[in-house]
């Protein structure tokens, strides 16, 4: 992969066989040996991706599967969530994030505790 992208980057995007993409990344992710807070050379994670991308899917999966950190920004201080907001993304992702972030604020690291 080039810029320091990782296969669950890569395997957020949309793309053909999506629900391949999605079982791809769930094994990856059972694994645990797949780094889901890696960053590429402009700072992104697999997560802040899969919300430009507007995959909810995935989104969801890297958060409760993965325990994938939300609040991570890119180089330019954008963060999954601020890319998750922007109009043409589906309005899942914000709504995820936003679930994420008050769990966080109240002391819980996984989404659904």
């Amino acid at each position: 992969y080039h810029d320091g992208e990782t296969i669950l980057m890569a395997l957020v995007t949309w793309g053909s066989n999506h629900e391949g993409r999605v079982a791809v990344a769930r094994l990856l992710l059972e694994d645990g040996r797949v780094p889901v807070n890696a960053r590429d050379s402009m700072g992104r994670t697999a997560i802040w991706h899969a919300c430009w991308w507007g995959n909810a899917e995935m989104v969801r999966l890297l958060l409760v599967e993965g325990h994938a950190d939300h609040m991570v920004a890119n180089d330019v201080f954008d963060s999954p969530l601020a890319v998750a907001e922007r109009p043409r993304v589906r309005e899942e992702c914000p709504r995820l994030l936003q679930v994420g972030r008050r769990r966080r604020r109240h002391g819980c690291r996984s989404l659904f505790a």
